[in-house]
């Protein structure tokens, strides 16, 4: 199924349309791809796998997707074992959703994404959340984390551009001496914002309204004690766009 007013294409083995209700839903192997082009003039292409693919051709104009869903476009990738994929420039993952940007992972109960001509603006996670991102492309194994009840991501320009944590936030990140790594800064508070433009690969935490603030030492980071997040989770199972459409460059 093509719909050439968004340049969104369905594939499945099996499709129901229902045209009175403008109601379709594919239940065998569906695949959504929508080609776009960025603002740069680069070709910017979405694609969603998922056991059940929904489509609402009426004034509600949704997609939902549920069960195992995987999406990916550019640098931003989904996956979430609920659904729903909305069309309306914002959406809504449930049941443990897992985002990846760059090098950032984020998860939580649930996640909104909202969208501004396609392009990601704001992600709000709330719930059980969790966030890391790696510290140094250097030492791979030195990942910052995030915890709290709600973690806010902002973007600018196609990048992420800050962090917020509120209630109950912890935040953990790795120092520095040049460039030698040295220990660790544990802080809690009611509210942490993280500015993620990096300097030498790193971001640089601050504005902090916290209650406590714990160093911990190179010697115990090196150990692995008091470091890990309770939450920590480092996810192998990132999708990409060749995991979802292995022929996509046949298309």
């Amino acid at each position: 199924m093509i719909n050439a007013d968004n340049n969104v294409r369905l594939f499945g083995d099996y499709l129901e349309h229902f045209d009175g209700t403008r109601y379709s839903r594919i239940t065998e192997q569906p695949r959504l791809m929508q080609i776009d082009t960025s603002s740069k003039g680069v070709i910017d292409t979405l694609v969603i796998k998922s056991v059940l693919m929904e489509s609402y051709d009426d004034s509600t104009k949704k997609m939902i997707a549920t069960d195992s869903v995987a999406m990916a476009r550019g640098r931003c990738q989904y996956g979430v074992m609920g659904r729903y994929f909305t069309q309306k420039q914002f959406i809504e993952l449930r049941l443990e959703p897992v985002v990846w940007y760059d090098d950032n992972q984020a998860s939580g109960d649930s996640i909104t994404l909202f969208m501004s001509h396609n392009k990601l603006q704001h992600a709000v996670i709330r719930g059980r959340t969790f966030a890391l991102s790696l510290s140094d492309s250097v030492y791979p194994a030195r990942y910052n984390q995030l915890t709290g009840r709600k973690i806010e991501m902002f973007f600018q320009d196609d990048k992420l551009h800050e962090m917020a944590v509120d209630q109950n936030a912890i935040s953990l990140y790795y120092l520095y001496d040049g460039k030698d790594p040295n220990g660790a800064n544990k802080t809690s508070g009611d509210e942490i914002t993280i500015d993620v433009p990096r300097r030498k690969n790193r971001p640089d935490p601050h504005r902090e309204r916290h209650r406590g603030n714990v160093f911990i030492p190179k010697t115990c980071v090196e150990k692995g004690n008091q470091v890990q997040s309770r939450r920590f989770d480092l996810r192998t199972d990132r999708p990409t766009l060749k995991s979802i459409f292995p022929t996509l460059s046949n298309l």
